[in-house]
Formats: C-alpha cells, structure tokens, sequence
C-alpha cells in the first residue's frame, strides 16, 4: 500500500564551482497540509500540530545519480541525509535524480544552476524578517499556532531593505539561515513568496517530532547556525558576505565568531533590535568588530 512507501523531501539545494550540495529528509509519511489558507485559528494550529507529526526514518539510502556518477548516503537518526561532492569543472547547470534505494519509484529530479555569486546574504527570518516575539513564549506560540503564513507580519521595510541590498549587484545570492525547525520549510518558504522578498536557499534545525517539540520550536542550541555559515564560506570561497539578524537570540555573537574569524570576507552585519537587555552588548560587540574592519549595523524597526 501507498501509506507503507517512505516519502522523499528534497529542498532547495545550491552549488558553486567548488561544491554541490543536495540535501533532504525520508520520512514515514508527508505532513497533510491545505490546499488553500484559512483564517481559521482552529483549523491552523491542527495544521501546524500535522507539521510536526512527522516521523522521520534513520538507516534509509538514498542514491543521487548525475551524467554516470552514482553517489549514496545513509539518513542519520533524524532522517536527514546530505550530499557533498566536488562540482565538476566547467559546468554551467548540473542535472541528477535523487532516490530512495528501497523504493527507486520514489524519486525526485533537480536542475542546479552553478552560481559564481560575489556576495552571499545570509538572513536569519525569526525577528529578523518575521515578527515571531522569540523572547516571549506566550505570544510567540499565539503566532506560531492561529496564523499561516499570509496571516504572519514581516516588519515594516523588510522588503524595501532586501531590495536595496541587490541593487546594482549581479547574481547575488540568498540564504535564510534559521533556529526553526525543518518542519517549518514550506511554511517559511511560503511566507517570502507570500512578501516578495528574494528567493534563497533555507538551511534550518533539526527536524522534531511531536507536540512538546512544536512548544519547543526555535529554542535549543543556536551553534548549527555558525556551522552552515562556515560551510557556505567553503562552498564559495571568493564571496563577500552579509550578515542580518536581530538581538534576541545569539545572532550577534555568532556573527562575530564568525567576522573575527574571517574579517576579509565580510562586507556588513545587520542586527535588527529586539531585545533592550542586550543593547549594551551588542554595541559593545559592534565596537570591537570595528576595530577588525567590519562594520556591524544596529538599527531598529
């Protein structure tokens, strides 16, 4: 029967002259979500309860197949799997198919454009593009479990700011790099569609399981998000990049690991204000970084 076969969830993945890098997850089952969105708070919090039902399956193989090549991998314990290859020289567009080993029939095609971008953005979107109140639990699952993602605010100038950041600039590229969960990826996706802001890749947290991880979403450890910047500064090494985030979480500590370390290749960090306790800081921080060449923007709404 259909309900036995796992379901393959490939995202958007990316690939430079250096790397290529495919990613997904192998799940139990797909989450049921709506065909149309609905302003009903009822019927949105059991849509966003179904998200995070999911069962992800460890111990699967999935095969990627591209020109004669075959590469495999096994999904680690939450059901993620990841491939990362060299990108072959002079190729301009990558075509493969990615599939499940038990069940070649579920299957998914994927052309990848080869991107030389000379600067890459990369963006938190929890209080940084999506108003989400993170610091205040209460208000923050109100958001989380009545609206959908038309419903949810961005702030004001969101899309004016992010437009501006591409003027004059050819091919640059876009990365949304966040705490929330993987189970919020076609929410997420959804919602800068739904605000025109620019298209990117998501790289997100760990997929979770059940409803006291749905209370939990975003929270936990925030060290993954200096992870996937270092290895987007592996996989286009001669790119500049700019850093936006907000104050309520670790953005600016992460970004600065990130800028002490690597002070040549950052052109700006933006920090939206969101959190008074931690004004004093963050000035603090943006001082320091100064005085290595990066210039770190603390702006408010």
């Amino acid at each position: 029967m259909r309900s036995s076969v796992p379901f393959l969830k490939v995202y958007q993945s990316f690939a430079s002259d250096h790397l290529t890098i495919v990613m997904g997850h192998v799940l139990r089952s797909p989450s049921r979500q709506r065909d149309r969105p609905t302003k009903n708070p009822f019927k949105n919090a059991l849509e966003m309860y179904r998200r995070y039902q999911v069962k992800p399956l460890a111990g699967e193989k999935v095969f990627l197949k591209y020109g004669g090549e075959t590469l495999e991998v096994i999904t680690d314990r939450k059901g993620f799997f990841q491939f990362e290859w060299p990108t072959p020289s002079g190729v301009n567009t990558l075509e493969m198919t990615v599939a499940l080993a038990a069940f070649p029939t579920e299957s998914e095609y994927l052309k990848l454009e080869v991107k030389r971008p000379s600067e890459v953005v990369v963006s938190d979107i929890d209080d940084t593009i999506l108003v989400s109140h993170s610091t205040s639990l209460a208000r923050k699952l109100y958001l989380l479990l009545t609206k959908n993602h038309q419903s949810r605010r961005a702030f004001d100038g969101v899309k004016d700011f992010y437009d501006s950041l591409s003027e004059g600039k050819a091919g640059l590229l876009f990365f949304y790099v966040s705490s929330s969960e993987w189970n919020l990826y076609d929410f997420l996706e959804s919602f800068v569609a739904d605000k025109q802001l620019p298209a990117g890749v998501f790289l997100l947290q760990d997929i979770k399981s059940g409803i006291l991880d749905l209370f939990r979403s975003g929270g936990g450890s925030h060290s993954h998000k200096k992870s996937k910047i270092d290895t987007l500064m592996k996989v286009y090494p001669e790119a500049g990049f700019t850093l936006i985030g907000d104050s309520g979480q670790q953005d600016p500590d992460i970004y600065q690991a990130v800028a002490l370390s690597n002070p040549d290749r950052i052109c700006k960090i933006y920090i939206r204000d969101v959190r008074k306790s931690r004004r004093s800081k963050v000035i603090q921080m943006a001082s320091t970084l100064r005085k290595s060449g990066v210039d770190m923007v603390f702006f408010s709404e």
